[in-house]
């Protein structure tokens, strides 16, 4: 499934839900401005990057890339499979290299979804502006599938599966894959910057949709600026987990009046 993305019902279907979610979304925007505006006073203004370099060359993260491109618009519609492929190939022959593939932090649990929490509240207004104009601009192509199906499922399972997987799963697989190995895989032979950017550009890419492209763009992007902040992969695996929780949550809101 691919990761849902901001709907405003800027067409003319502005029904009671969609009323419902846009003034949600204003709410969670305002919230996050005002996050923005309040200082720290407990932490210093500019954290350190936590993230370490992995003894990559250039051939590796180009490998892993071609892989992600042909999974997702090869000819056999294999997804991440080639990816996970060589990136299993590349630790099974250099292992002495990649033996601390993730730093987990020793944050607590709690403290880990008070900080994800915010830090995507702090991105709301960015992500509900550029999904506002991305549905003007590009009203005239579809949803992503999975927000096609969802709007219309055809029983409750389907609800089921296509929420848990959005919420769990697909965080877990896409934060594994793209912050956790892309990004670190490219981070010594391209420098940290391209490297977010790239893999972030992918990370819109491969959900194969228009009108969420530059969302998810800006998402990745602080994703991963999140998990060299923090050195913790999981406060991207969260962070990433409660967007789909909202968005799955808005669809059916949206979709149900």
């Amino acid at each position: 499934m691919e990761a849902v993305t901001t709907q405003l019902a800027a067409s003319g279907e502005f029904t009671l839900g969609a009323k419902v979610v846009f003034a949600c979304n204003f709410s969670l925007a305002a919230c996050g401005i005002l996050l923005l505006l309040r200082r720290s006073k407990s932490r210093p203004s500019r954290s350190p990057f936590l993230v370490g370099l992995l003894e990559t060359s250039f051939y590796q993260p180009l490998l892993l890339i071609l892989c992600l491109l042909f999974g997702f618009f090869g000819p056999f519609a294999l997804g991440f499979l080639p990816m996970l492929i060589a990136v299993i190939c590349l630790w099974a022959l250099e292992q002495e290299k990649y033996n601390k593939l993730f730093d987990f932090g020793d944050t607590s649990w709690s403290q880990l979804i008070v900080d994800a929490s915010v830090r995507l509240m702090k991105l709301w207004p960015g992500i509900f502006l550029l999904s506002f104009v991305a549905a003007t601009l590009f009203r005239d192509h579809p949803e992503q599938e999975s927000i096609q199906r969802l709007s219309q499922p055809q029983s409750l399972n389907e609800i089921l599966g296509i929420a848990i997987y959005a919420i769990m799963v697909a965080p877990l697989l896409e934060e594994f894959l793209f912050r956790g190995i892309l990004y670190r895989f490219m981070k010594r032979p391209f420098g940290m910057g391209p490297s977010i950017v790239i893999s972030s550009i992918l990370f819109a890419i491969v959900h194969k949709n228009t009108l969420s492209f530059f969302p998810l763009l800006f998402l990745g992007v602080f994703l991963a600026v999140s998990y060299e902040r923090t050195g913790d992969l999981r406060t991207s695996i969260f962070m990433h987990g409660f967007f789909n929780l909202i968005m799955v949550f808005f669809v059916l809101l949206r979709h149900g009046f």
